[in-house]
């Protein structure tokens, strides 16, 4: 008995030891090992947030001290075909805008399934804690997306003190995350793949079918809601101006707005439990995109920010090029992000050397 139990205490502080050297590794050896000539893509979201920005090699501060800082959600994060495809190096903003300016750095801190208030505490905690190390910001370019940022303000909620106990949890004790979310994946059930025709879009004047309902413009939120949604947003805007005044606003459409979609359009929920229909016309979609895009557009310019809406160029494009799918319609394909860096350059980078 006195065998077992000192071989069961050996065992335990074996694993105690292993344990303690991989996350002290983690934490000085972060930019190495989540690197993507080494880390692979398909882990990538079972490692914490914070330690996934290092993940993208679109940034070198021994060569220049400044960057340009890319904030919002899973877009910025580069979800979609691109990003589930490992075949793909480079499927991002970040990726495309480093192609485009070598010389410049890109650091991405997107963070998928998140309101406004998220990105910016993310961001002020990873500039504050001495375990992250960047350069000087230079220019912030916040994405606002259409799709589901302003229903997340209001349905998700946001404990600031909850979010810095997990974030300096997660920073100082990387290790347990990554073995926490290892073990939830190993036991998630696959969900099974809907065929159903949900919704039909037309490219090229070919009729496509989608077999799901599709993020689309707040068309749960009340008149009350939405206002307190868009005020919270703004009011985090202006929280980035403690870090640079070079603050640049873009706005990506839902699927819904940017498809060429046959009427009723089914739009994705978010609030189950309210009796409200969620097959939507194009007159509806557009009134709210409408009435969304001008708010910030007022707001961006009462407050000396610059503002670009994608929404017009992304419709046009779509129509005769594929832009979501198949297997991702909430995420845009890789050429589209590839696109919308292009319009990012001419409208605010084309200066850059």
């Amino acid at each position: 008995m006195k065998i077992i139990f000192s071989i069961v205490i050996k065992i335990i502080i074996i694993t105690l030891i292993t344990f303690l050297i991989a996350n002290i590794s983690i934490i000085y050896f972060k930019k190495y090992i989540f690197s993507e000539k080494l880390f692979p893509r398909s882990n990538l979201r079972a490692i914490p947030e914070q330690y996934q920005i290092y993940y993208q090699n679109t940034f070198n501060f021994k060569k220049n001290n400044f960057y340009t800082a890319l904030i919002g959600d899973s877009h910025v994060f580069g979800l979609g075909d691109g990003y589930y495809d490992v075949e793909n190096k480079k499927y991002s903003f970040g990726h495309f805008l480093k192609d485009k300016y070598p010389k410049e750095n890109f650091v991405s801190f997107g963070l998928p399934g998140v309101g406004v208030s998220e990105p910016f505490f993310f961001f002020e905690r990873i500039n504050q804690t001495k375990i992250h190390s960047f350069g000087q910001i230079d220019k912030i370019f916040y994405f606002i997306y259409e799709g589901n940022d302003l229903e997340d303000n209001v349905r998700k909620g946001f404990n600031l003190e909850k979010f810095n106990e997990i974030f300096l949890f997660d920073a100082y004790f990387p290790i347990i995350k990554i073995a926490k979310n290892i073990k939830n994946n190993y036991f998630k059930k696959k969900k099974e793949r809907n065929n159903k025709i949900v919704n039909t879009y037309f490219i090229l004047g070919v009729k496509k079918n989608i077999s799901t309902s599709l993020q689309s413009p707040p068309f749960e939120l009340t008149d009350n809601e939405l206002k307190y949604s868009l005020n919270l947003t703004f009011k985090i805007l202006n929280k980035f101006k403690k870090f640079t005044d070079n603050i640049y606003i873009i706005y990506i459409p839902s699927p819904a707005t940017v498809l060429d979609l046959e009427e009723p359009i089914v739009a994705q929920r978010y609030f189950p439990y309210r009796n409200i229909n969620n097959s939507l016309t194009k007159k509806q979609i557009i009134k709210k995109n409408k009435f969304i895009v001008e708010k910030i557009q007022s707001f961006s310019d009462k407050n000396q920010l610059k503002f670009y809406d994608l929404t017009q160029k992304l419709k046009k494009y779509s129509k005769i090029h594929v832009a979501y799918g198949p297997k991702d319609f909430k995420h845009p394909r890789k050429n589209v992000y590839e696109y919308i860096t292009e319009i990012i350059s001419e409208e605010f980078l084309i200066t850059i050397n």
